[in-house]
């Protein structure tokens, strides 16, 4: 039995794409993932590591591990 979706609660634009239809590099999913990262919030996380007695390298490598097991 084939799921047919109501056609009131989705068109073409929100429907997923097939997989013969995605095209996506992994250019393109790191760039998905910088712009997600790359925030305010990100930053003030780290000037709080920083300012709780972590190195800068540290806490730039505290949140990108953060960010890599999350994102």
């Amino acid at each position: 039995m084939a799921f047919e979706p109501d056609r009131e609660l989705i068109n073409d634009d929100i429907a997923p794409v097939p997989p013969e239809g995605r095209h996506w590099s992994v250019m393109n999913m790191a760039s998905l993932w910088v712009g997600m990262v790359v925030c305010v919030p990100t930053y003030m996380l780290a000037a709080g590591l920083i300012d709780q007695g972590m190195s800068w390298a540290q806490a730039v490598c505290t949140v990108m591990l953060g960010n890599m097991v999350v994102l």
